[in-house]
């Protein structure tokens, strides 16, 4: 049988007190030896704290948001847990003053066994902390088990300890523990009737949203929608279920409707860093240049002074911001291409990073020329680029994608084909990248091979084309701008501009017609204001109603 280390005692436990504030160290070191533990280590910010957790193996954590020091105590936190200096049998406590939601929500998804708010009320903390170390005690086989991902056994223990009516109060976190490892196990019939079990005596948020798992896994969508309709109405809640649902729908390959949840998780929990990074790849495949845009500067916000953090993330703010201005009309275009610049410049001001990223900024460089329309000068840097790769990018997929749209955009389209089909190999040869990648991989030869053009670029020409009254190549531009910008209102409403100027001139062709259908429905879910959906009934009266059998006729052929 395999023996189970017994539970250290509280005289024998080893603690790590992390706050810039020395009043608040040494209030809690006093708490601390009170309640019977010996040793206690005190930081006041991370860096210390990583050197000490090195070196000894803490029983207990507890640490602040504020290490305005380093890196702040969220990251940290997570890293102890990437580490594995945190695990199931260590007491964590996360301290703060700050309540803002969007923290409190980011936190919560760490599961620390117990958040403290400052200032500390010493009768409340002490008596918390002998609960949390009773809980540790008590617990620590299926604990133990856990942590050893021997999940079958950690459900043993726990249902053993379950079974003793005297530990009733530490009942919720051993039906937790239950559920996350019938989970784990995928044993989710099993899960299904714990949680409904569970919830015949609990209302907390976990029970709610493992029963809705459980029941998503078993493809049983009638019970698990009606639950996740109420679920999302509670602020307990509905950051786990739009979480939950993103996932859902990535599995099933339903982006769209994956990136609508993923989003709304990440406005409620800011700081979870893969969740930014799926909205960041969902926004590309989803052609959202601006949710594209947003999901990079969070990367590079939330990601300072973590381990997460790279000057990797500020290229990638550059990169999207260059991608932002080649879908936006040349008055806005200016606006990203100017903050592309400015963090360029930040970079490049350090030689020593200068000379690691140059083959990167060099292809930047050569973007911010084509969006500007210097697309000899663009072709000359990927000239000279191409004699001079350094070999540590080859295989960047970032690096990659970014040279593929560089040379699209300089007008060298054989590079960029054979790029994107390379590309599809690197992609497929690296065992971290998900079905997102393949899917944008497929999306972009399609679009690249067919489209030639910027969306900003097809606009003008269709501009330049409407104007000289040839209605139908303008509308062929529009169409492909549109594939390439689905979410662009100026462009559905150009799109209705010159398909009521061509209406005058005689009947839409089926496929205009679908092109106006795509564009109608589009500008239907925005909020257009007074002018616009004025002008927007007028076009819609110019037009005329359009027949959705020449639609499908269209689509069959």
């Amino acid at each position: 049988m395999f023996e189970v280390p017994p539970p250290k005692r509280i005289d024998e436990a080893n603690a790590i007190v992390i706050d810039q504030q020395r009043l608040i160290r040494d209030t809690l070191k006093s708490v601390l030896v009170q309640a019977g533990v010996r040793d206690v280590t005190v930081c006041s910010n991370a860096f210390e704290a990583l050197s000490a957790c090195r070196s000894k193996e803490f029983d207990l954590i507890f640490v602040s948001f504020n290490l305005n020091l380093d890196k702040d105590g969220f990251h940290f936190l997570e890293e102890l847990k990437f580490k594995s200096y945190a695990k199931n049998t260590t007491g964590i406590v996360f301290l703060s003053a700050d309540t803002d939601k969007g923290l409190v929500n980011s936190v919560v998804e760490m599961q620390p066994d117990d958040f403290w708010l400052k200032p500390f009320d010493i009768k409340g903390i002490s008596r918390r902390l002998n609960f949390m170390l009773e809980v540790k005690q008590t617990l620590h086989k299926p604990l133990f088990f856990a942590d050893e991902l021997d999940y079958s056994r950690a459900i043993y223990y726990a249902d053993r300890l379950l079974a003793l009516t005297e530990l009733k109060e530490f009942h919720p976190r051993l039906l937790r523990l239950k559920g996350q490892c019938l989970m784990t196990i995928k044993e989710y019939g099993d899960a299904e009737k714990h949680y409904r079990e569970v919830l015949k005596k609990y209302r907390y948020n976990w029970v709610n949203i493992g029963l809705a798992k459980s029941l998503l896994k078993q493809e049983k969508f009638t019970e698990a929608q009606e639950l996740i309709d109420k679920l999302k109405l509670r602020a307990d809640t509905r950051c786990g279920i739009h979480d939950l649902l993103g996932q859902h729908y990535l599995q099933k390959g339903q982006y769209e409707k994956a990136y609508v949840e993923i989003i709304e998780a990440a406005k409620l929990a800011p700081r979870n860093l893969e969740r930014n990074k799926r909205t960041w790849e969902l926004a590309r495949l989803n052609h959202d240049p601006m949710g594209q845009r947003e999901a990079t500067i969070n990367m590079a916000k939330y990601a300072k002074n973590s381990i997460h953090d790279s000057p990797e993330l500020t290229l990638n703010v550059i990169r999207s911001n260059i991608d932002l201005a080649n879908y936006v009309e040349e008055s806005e275009a200016g606006i990203y291409l100017n903050e592309a610049q400015k963090y360029l410049n930040e970079l490049t001001t350090n030689p020593k990073l200068y000379r690691k990223l140059k083959s990167q900024i060099d292809v930047i460089n050569a973007r911010l020329h084509s969006a500007k329309g210097e697309k000899g000068k663009a072709d000359a840097i990927l000239r000279q680029l191409h004699k001079n790769v350094s070999g540590d990018v080859e295989n960047n997929l970032e690096y990659n994608f970014d040279l593929i749209k560089a040379h699209h955009e300089a007008g060298n389209r054989e590079a960029c084909i054979k790029l994107l089909n390379d590309s599809k190999e690197l992609v497929n040869g690296n065992m971290f990248s998900g079905d997102i990648l393949n899917k944008y991989i497929e999306q972009e030869l399609d679009e690249r091979s067919h489209i030639h053009f910027t969306p900003k670029e097809l606009t003008e020409m269709a501009a330049a084309y409407h104007t000289q009254q040839k209605y139908s190549q303008a509308m062929r531009m529009l169409d492909q701008a549109f594939r390439l910008s689905p979410r662009n209102e100026k462009l559905a409403m150009n799109i209705m501009k010159v398909a009521a100027s061509a209406t005058e001139k005689g009947r839409l062709d089926n496929d205009q017609k679908r092109t106006v259908s795509k564009a109608i429905m589009m500008l239907n879910k925005v909020n257009l204001v007074a002018e616009e959906a004025k002008l927007y009934a007028f076009f819609r009266e110019q037009i005329g109603e359009i027949n959705e059998l020449d639609l499908l006729s269209t689509e069959l052929a």
